[in-house]
């Protein structure tokens, strides 16, 4: 599948050197190390049954990119940073060679729909000042992550879209679910074993297991922790 039409090429001739340290900072906004922590203080800081909502739909999406990604099995473009690895200091190397050498398939971008799924949610359900801005915040985030991700030479502009579009196609199901039957929120923790554990078994590597051991832990661990029921 021709996927690039020469947008990577494009997108780094106008991106200057100086930011690209700076644009793998930004794609950290799409990644687990980010969102989770996140998610976490949302479930011991707020309300206990919308965090464990939250975290369930965050991981259940992380489960969708692997069965779409398994499922499609579309290769990366080829390695393409920015700037040469050996031209950045020496003190943010390691970070920036393991953000501009990512591995896996492709298509759709994990970052792209897990900004999506994680941001778009957050706003969704929040209630931090008003939708509106909570809305504009994080499709900005989204919008971030996306062209970083391109920026970085590890998606392709298709990639990127197609992550934004199937993190948004999962959220409507989401809010459908929710709107359908308004009941106990731990529902979501259960459909993240879920579409992890079909991930896994498609995936068979480490990130599947992990993405199976993160749902089965944030469900056992609801269970088996006293969270506050109302807000610290």
């Amino acid at each position: 599948m021709a996927r690039g039409i020469g947008a990577i090429d494009a997108v780094q001739t106008a991106l200057p050197d100086v930011l690209a340290v700076l644009i793998a900072v930004v794609t950290q906004f799409g990644d687990v190390a980010v969102f989770v922590p996140a998610l976490t203080l949302v479930l011991w800081f707020g309300d206990r049954d919308r965090g464990a909502a939250l975290v369930g739909v965050a991981l259940g999406g992380v489960g969708l990119v692997l069965i779409a990604k398994q499922a499609l099995a579309f290769a990366r473009p080829p390695t393409n940073p920015p700037i040469p690895i050996e031209d950045v200091p020496a003190v943010v190397r390691s970070f920036y060679e393991a953000e501009v050498t990512a591995d896996g398939y492709g298509f759709p971008s994990g970052h792209a729909t897990a900004a999506t799924v994680v941001w778009g949610s957050l706003a969704w359900w929040l209630d931090a000042s008003t939708r509106p801005r909570r809305v504009a915040v994080a499709a900005g985030l989204v919008v971030l992550v996306a062209f970083s991700r391109v920026a970085l030479g590890v998606h392709y502009v298709v990639d990127v879209v197609a992550g934004i579009g199937l993190g948004l196609a999962y959220l409507l199901a989401v809010a459908w679910i929710r709107n359908r039957d308004e009941g106990d929120e731990r529902r979501f923790l259960w459909l993240a074993v879920g579409l992890t554990a079909v991930g896994g078994l498609l995936q068979g590597g480490t990130d599947g297991w992990l993405a199976v051991g993160a749902a089965l832990g944030a469900t056992v661990g609801w269970y088996a922790t006293d969270a506050p029921i109302q807000p610290w």
